[in-house]
């Protein structure tokens, strides 16, 4: 009905008064008042041209700020290209701050931002105007760059057409050299690690370009180094059961939602390596082992074996492959999470007593009388059977500190006056060894299949013979010393044999 208005009358003073008012009112009120905004980004082009015809500028810059809020800008892009193509001298073009301010002051997405650029260039016909949109263009990544506090993975497609910008010659050099500057400064490490290795790595067909994406990336990479090395928090965190005597092994993790970011950093320094960047590459990794050992270690139940594994791994095999010999700190740090994240445990056997004696379980609380008691029959040597009459949340303390399975436990109930009913305890001679060195076997076999991914002839030549055999294969001076295999067939009995045939002079009588 307004169009209609301004179609029949176009010249009216009071019709295009009540249509721009009627425009305004629309594009300033409607869209806030209600949750989603019902307009297109057709029905903003068809305001914008209107207002435009009305001489209502405002109305057009209101226009473009929603079309951008709604990320439907196609249309106005289109109107704005048959705007400036029908503008026939310099004189009448309003100029790019007109027609796309909104575009750089209402939009964090600069990816998205570059592709309506590309979208309006497609469509001007001019050179002219193709070229000064160019140098327009160049001030706004400047623009965008200043406005940008930082720079994550999100802005990674936007920043190669940065890149693109520089290589291609358009712009100062010194505008230029403070773009690269700007994102060695403000860029997210994970975000650097991905772009220095594509810069470094770039193999175009014309020299020149080539050396000039490297250039780029030896500014980015000297200025980032200390920000490019590894923190502990690089590494994804995962879950898993802490290992116990007495409680089963869960291995079963969760990925990080980061990613491996570690593994980049490798990426990184190999491209180092290959790339003649080769005291950076050690600076990187030195500095890094620095940061790891010197700063807090996560409990070693949190963190993901996998991603571990391919770290120590790889390691070893980017030294090997450019002949560069492990430095201490980097051996030192190397063992340190072999150590922390792979073994989680020392293997070594669980220790064989004497007789009847037992592992202390109590509570260990000095008030805890009770479980003094306890400590003090289960580490006898000779003791069997221990007795309490006690109340039964007494009962209940001492009972929860014990096993059932590894020793006989019941209640037995007497007609007297006072506690009628007594706990007792029962050793059974040798089951506490057994189950522990049962857990032991599944811990070593767990220990095992975590370094099973580290026997390989790289880690072998990183680390020495020594610390391989030792760290890696598991392999003692002595195997029957350290007590990681079980005696063999026709050796000498163990304690724990004797242990199962002890039979005690005086063994008090029992219920079923």
């Amino acid at each position: 009905m307004v169009i209609e208005d301004l179609q029949q009358n176009p010249d009216d003073k009071t019709t295009r008064a009540s249509a721009a008012a009627f425009m305004d009112q629309v594009i300033t009120t409607y869209g806030a008042s209600v949750p989603r905004d019902p307009y297109n980004g057709t029905t903003y082009a068809i305001i914008a041209e209107w207002s435009l015809k009305l001489e209502r500028e405002d109305i057009y810059h209101k226009c473009a700020r929603k079309a951008i809020s709604a990320r439907d800008c196609q249309p106005l892009i289109q109107l704005i290209a048959r705007h400036v193509n029908a503008q026939s001298s310099d004189a009448e073009f309003k100029g790019w701050d007109f027609w796309l301010a909104e575009f750089l002051e209402y939009t964090g997405d600069l990816e998205w931002m570059e592709t309506l650029l590309g979208t309006l260039k497609s469509l001007i016909e001019s050179n002219t105007l193709l070229e000064s949109l160019s140098v327009w263009q160049g001030t706004l990544l400047s623009r965008q760059l200043d406005h940008k506090q930082s720079f994550g993975l999100p802005d990674q497609a936007f920043l190669y057409q940065v890149f693109g910008v520089i290589v291609g010659g358009s712009g100062s050099e010194m505008l230029k050299s403070s773009w690269i500057y700007a994102i060695a400064e403000r860029g997210h490490k994970h975000l650097l690690y991905r772009i220095l290795i594509d810069l470094l790595r770039q193999r175009p067909n014309n020299p020149t370009l080539e050396a000039t994406y490297k250039d780029i990336g030896d500014v980015i990479l000297r200025e980032s180094i200390p920000k490019l090395c590894l923190e502990m928090s690089d590494f994804p965190i995962g879950y898993a059961n802490t290992y116990s005597w007495n409680a089963p092994i869960n291995t079963a993790t969760k990925p990080a939602a980061d990613g491996n970011h570690a593994a980049k950093f490798l990426k990184l320094v190999d491209c180092c390596f290959e790339r003649g960047y080769g005291s950076i590459a050690m600076e990187l990794m030195e500095t890094s082992c620095t940061n790891i050992l010197s700063g807090h270690l996560p409990r070693k139940e949190s963190m993901q074996t996998e991603p571990m594994q391919y770290f120590l791994r790889e390691t070893c095999t980017i030294f090997l492959n450019h002949n560069i010999p492990f430095s201490p700190i980097i051996k030192q740090l190397w063992k340190a999470l072999l150590r922390e994240y792979l073994w989680m445990c020392d293997p070594t056997p669980p220790q064989q007593l004497s007789g009847l004696a037992h592992r202390p379980r109590g509570c260990q609380s000095p008030s805890c009388a009770d479980c003094q008691s306890l400590d003090a029959f289960l580490v006898s040597p000779t003791e069997r059977v221990f007795e309490l009459q006690a109340p039964q949340k007494r009962r209940e303390h001492v009972e929860y500190r014990l096993t059932r399975g590894t020793f006989r436990i019941h209640t037995e109930t007497k007609p007297q006056r006072g506690h009628a009913h007594i706990l007792v305890v029962t050793k059974i001679p040798g089951r506490e060894y057994a189950d522990d060195y049962k857990v032991y076997q599944q811990r070593l076999s767990e220990v095992h299949r975590r370094l099973q991914p580290l026997r390989q002839e790289s880690v072998r030549q990183a680390i020495g013979d020594g610390s391989y055999s030792r760290l890696v294969l598991l392999e003692p001076a002595s195997s029957v010393q350290a007590g990681i295999y079980p005696p063999a067939s026709g050796q000498k009995r163990g304690a724990l044999d004797e242990l199962e045939n002890q039979r005690p002079a005086k063994i008090r009588s029992e219920k079923p």
